[in-house]
């Protein structure tokens, strides 16, 4: 019980949400409709949540770096896009579900998840970029 306990509380209890709004947070956006807004050169977010040393060995064009346990830190540093396109992704999905949270319980109203995250994105051999350091 105690374990439970600890749980709600460092997730400020943000997992008792109304259905509803938890299907706001699974909102995938596939790798292709990603690409294709990329192309289109439509105005949006690509946050990628990962540690700055993951993303400096490679990130998907266009992103920008916030890791997901400073996210709550920056959210000035993103007010702009609080209602325009998010596409949030990590390595593998745990850290993007984290950064999701954060981002709707803020009050940001359009943020979607990147079907299959980073490694995803590498084995379907897609473009990726990466930082001299």
């Amino acid at each position: 019980f105690s374990l439970i306990l600890v749980v709600v509380l460092l997730t400020g209890c943000s997992t008792f949400k109304p259905i509803g709004e938890q299907t706001k947070l699974l909102a995938d956006i596939e790798q292709q409709q990603l690409f294709s807004m990329q192309q289109a050169n439509k105005e949006l977010l690509l946050l990628d949540v990962r540690s700055e040393e993951e993303f400096n060995q490679g990130h998907i064009s266009g992103a920008i770096n916030i890791a997901h346990k400073e996210l709550a830190m920056q959210l000035t540093d993103i007010k702009d896009y609080q209602h325009k396109n998010i596409v949030v992704y990590c390595r593998s999905g745990r850290r993007a579900a984290i950064a999701q949270a954060i981002l709707t319980d803020n009050g940001f109203t359009k943020v979607n998840h990147l079907n299959g995250d980073f490694m995803a994105w590498q084995q379907a051999e897609r473009p990726i970029q990466k930082n001299k350091g």
